[in-house]
Formats: C-alpha cells, structure tokens, sequence
C-alpha cells in the first residue's frame, strides 16, 4: 500500500475539482488524527460519566419515592395535620398521583426522545446536556420552594403544578439522557455500561435517602426539604464534571473521532429500517420487558415485628431491593458480556415473563380470589433479587452493544435510538404493572 502524501505535499497541489477538495479534507483529517487513544488518567471520564448517570433518572426517583410528602400535601384537610396518618381514606388527589406521574413523566420521555433522534447533528451535545441539566436544576428548586408553603388552601392548583413541574422536569430528564447516551456511543462500550451503572447508582441513592429521612422521624415536609435539596446538590455537581469533561485529553481525543460526523433525519431512516437481523435496533424492544414489580406488602403480622411491616418493608423491598439489584446487574454487564446477544436478549427477556405470576403469588393487596402462595417475606424478596439483577444486565448489555453494531458515523444516533426504545420499554412496562395489579385486584 502506498504511503499518504505528507498534509504539505496536499496543500501545495493544485486542486481541480471539488472531488480533489473533498479527498483533501479526508486525507488531512486521517493525518492529523492520532494513532492511540491517551489513557484515562484514574478512570476520571468513567467517573464522570457514571455521576451523569445518576442524573438522568434522578427526577423520576425523587418524585416516586417522595410519595409520602406529596401524600401529605394532597391530603384531607379538615383533619389537623397533627393528627395526619397515611392509612387514613384516601382523597381523589391521593389516589390519583401515582397514576397521574407515571403517565406524565411517559408521555414527556416518549415525545422528547424521539424528537431528540432528529437533533443529534443539528443541535450540539454539549448544548442539550447543559440545558436539559438547568431545566431539571429549575424545577427541583421550585419543588423545594413548596415544601416550605401551605397549600391546604390551593391543593388542587399544587396538584395541577406538581403535574407540570413532572411533566418538564420529565421532558428535561429525557433530552439528557438521550444525549448523554448519544455522546457515550462514541466512546469505548465500557463508559455506555458506565451511564447504566449510574442509572442503577441514581435509584439506589435516592432509596437510601428515603429510608433515611423515614428513620430520621422529622416532619414531612423537612424530610422533603433536604430530599429535594439534595437532588438539586447532585445535578450541580454533576453539571460542573460534565462542563470539566471537556478540558479532558481522553474526552477530547474521541471528540475530535466524531466532530466530522454530520448526522441527519435521514439518518433515523437509515438506523430505524436497516433489515440486517444484526443491527442493534432488533434489540431495542425488548429493552426493559416488565420493567416494574407490583408493589408486595409484608406478611409478616408479628406485633414486635410491626415496625418492620408498617415502615420499612415496602421502602426496603420494592424501592431499595429493586434498585440494588437493577445496579448489581448493570455493574455484571460491565464484566460478563452476553454470547449472540440478538437472539439471547429477546429469548431472556420473553422468559422473564415467568415474573408475572411469580409476583401475582405473593401477598399483592388488594387482591381478590387469587391466593397467596409466596406467604413468608423471603419469597418476594429473592424474586425481587432476581428479577431486579436480570433487567439491570440486560438492559445494559444491549445499550452496550448497540454502538458496536452500526457504522462509527451513527454511533450517536444509534445511542440516543437505544435510549428512545428503552423509554417505550419503560412506559409499556409501567403500563404492564398496573395492569397485573388491576388483574389481582379484581379476578
């Protein structure tokens, strides 16, 4: 093979078509591109990307297992709020939250993410990170702006802005991650799994939060104060690492791999339709296959036990149990990686629906006629286990693979793709969970 001209040699020919113009960028850009990456000194760009990580699901977390305060708020106020305990009848404001969340912060994911694959090329990465981090900045602070108020006169108009509060910080929350997915595309498969680690890190931090603002026995509305204060403290940090990110020799050097690469909607087109049993999109339905459990309550009805029952079960069980094994499998998916992934990932995840009467079995109330079998704590303890480590390591496999799988000049699109199906993947699973709930409930 013959040597390339050295760039001098380039430049002082003469140029006699567009096509000689177009060779000499290419060849330029082939001289002036380093051989070997530089090291990522101490892990420091997997470290960053790991915080940003923790950010991305850091709204969805805080606003779900903040239930109680939003409980509290949304509660009957013609009894004294001293007297306030969460077993008392539900309001219609109560008993719609939960719903009224998930299918707002859904819908915001589902519209954003799949605006955001039409964006990759025309607005910049670092534009969307920063803004998207802001927009979630903003709305965690006006969330702790409540919790300092009364709303017992206005429940209804803080019922209407917590919706939109979810709703833009949801909207927020996805652009990040589906950039953040993009930019780590064009990276080694190690730092996508790294953003997946985060995202298990993220719920995990936000469960332990709660258990201890539940054992703190403070107010509900302090316990929320310094709930929320923390989420702001840890997107504000997360968004200086990301801002230090691009100060970085490792960062920049894969960068400067990409800065050529012009993604356009026809892009999508080509990403979405490839036919090739191979490509990395065959994968994306099955992401999140029965994302979520079915909330167990504890059948342990021991009165010197009831603290564990009452309190603790639930918030260890289905938030800190859940999440601790989702990053456990993340962390797996970084060190054991999957054989034939594009038949493996969709055959795991089809079996995976053995959970739904696994779950079914255990003591879910309300419940009907269906009886309960798994009638000791243990039983919906390890199916929690392993259920949690199996969606974790799977999810992140794929996210992994996807890149791999595509030419390098779609590497981002094909990342924020993935992100995109992950998202149907959580709403439909959502979706799934309530409906296996309404099922117990009523058969």
């Amino acid at each position: 093979m013959a040597d390339l001209p050295n760039k001098s040699q380039i430049q002082n020919s003469e140029l006699s078509s567009d096509e000689d113009s177009n060779m000499l960028d290419e060849v330029t850009y082939l001289i002036d591109r380093p051989e070997v990456a530089p090291p990522d000194r101490f892990k420091f760009v997997y470290l960053i990307f790991y915080l940003l990580g923790v950010g991305t699901l850091l709204p969805w977390n805080m606003f779900i297992t903040a239930k109680d305060y939003f409980m509290y708020q949304l509660r009957n106020v013609s009894i004294p709020a001293a007297n306030y305990t969460a077993d008392v009848d539900d309001t219609p404001l109560q008993l719609s939250y939960e719903s009224a969340v998930a299918i707002s912060n859904m819908v915001a994911n589902l519209v954003i993410q799949i605006l955001n694959t039409g964006l990759a090329g025309r607005v910049s990465v670092k534009t969307r990170l920063v803004g998207s981090m802001a927009a979630m900045i903003g709305m965690f602070i006006i969330t702790l702006v409540f919790t300092k108020l009364n709303v017992a006169e206005w429940q209804t108009t803080f019922y209407v802005l917590t919706l939109a509060i979810v709703v833009l910080a949801s909207a927020a929350s996805a652009l990040f991650g589906s950039s953040l997915f993009g930019l780590a595309a064009q990276f080694p498969q190690s730092y996508t799994q790294s953003i997946m680690g985060g995202m298990g890190l993220g719920g995990v931090f936000s469960a332990v939060v709660n258990i201890i603002v539940i054992s703190l026995g403070t107010s509900i509305t302090t316990s929320a104060f310094w709930y929320f204060l923390l989420a702001i403290l840890v997107l504000v940090f997360a968004l200086v690492m990301y801002l230090l990110l691009y100060k970085l020799e490792f960062a920049r050097f894969y960068r400067k791999q990409n800065q050529r690469v012009m993604l356009n909607s026809q892009s999508v087109g080509r990403c979405g339709g490839k036919p090739s049993p191979s490509y990395s999109c065959s994968l994306s339905p099955w992401l999140c296959f029965l994302q979520q459990p079915p909330n167990v309550n504890s059948t342990n009805t021991n009165p010197d036990t009831l603290i564990w029952t009452a309190r603790y079960f639930v918030p260890l069980y289905c938030f800190f149990g859940f999440n601790m094994g989702d990053l456990i499998g993340r962390v797996l998916a970084g060190i054991v990686n999957i054989k034939w992934p594009n038949v493996t990932i969709p055959l795991l995840s089809i079996l995976r629906l053995v959970f739904i009467p696994l779950f079914a079995l255990c003591n879910v109330q309300p419940r009907n006629t269906i009886p309960v079998v798994f009638d000791n704590d243990a039983y919906p303890i390890v199916i929690m286990i392993i259920f949690a480590v199996s969606n974790g390591y799977l999810s992140t496999q794929a996210l992994m693979i996807a890149p791999t799988l595509v030419d390098e000049t779609q590497a981002e699109l094909a990342g924020s793709m993935m992100s995109m199906f992950m998202t149907i993947g959580l709403a439909a699973g959502s979706g799934l969970s309530y409906g296996i709930v309404l099922a117990i409930k009523n058969i």
